[in-house]
């Protein structure tokens, strides 16, 4: 409980699975589904596939909990899957440079992203 708040899961935050079992060039694999995004290795979620699961995830909130204020955890990949879906400058470059953890704020007006703003400094 968070100030009497309940904390819910909720699945389609998970992390994407990349593959069915670990790959050997991590970096070289993550870089291949977001020059593709309908790519999948063996196994795994394209960008577009885990996309959807994220932004179906985001709206289920949004609706839920209209005018409130939300706190979600996640992990980074699936996070900028999400923001990507609003704007495409959100892509790998942007995935590369978070610092983990980080922290964002996002603003919408009803399903409009209107601001993202980072609140996190190492």
């Amino acid at each position: 409980m968070i100030k009497g708040k309940s904390v819910l899961i909720e699945d389609d935050f998970k992390e994407r699975r990349l593959a069915k079992g670990p790959v050997k060039d991590f970096s070289a694999a993550i870089q291949k589904v977001w020059e593709d995004p309908s790519f999948s290795w063996e196994g795994g979620e394209s960008n577009l596939i885990a996309q959807k699961r994220g932004i179906r995830a985001v709206f289920k909130l949004l609706d839920a909990f209209e005018d409130e204020n939300l706190v979600i955890g996640t992990h980074g990949n699936i996070m900028v899957l999400i923001f990507n879906f609003f704007d495409a400058a959100y892509g790998f470059q942007f995935w590369q440079q978070l610092d983990m953890p980080d922290l964002y704020e996002l603003t919408f007006d009803g399903k409009s992203l209107l601001n993202v703003t980072r609140h996190w400094q190492r």
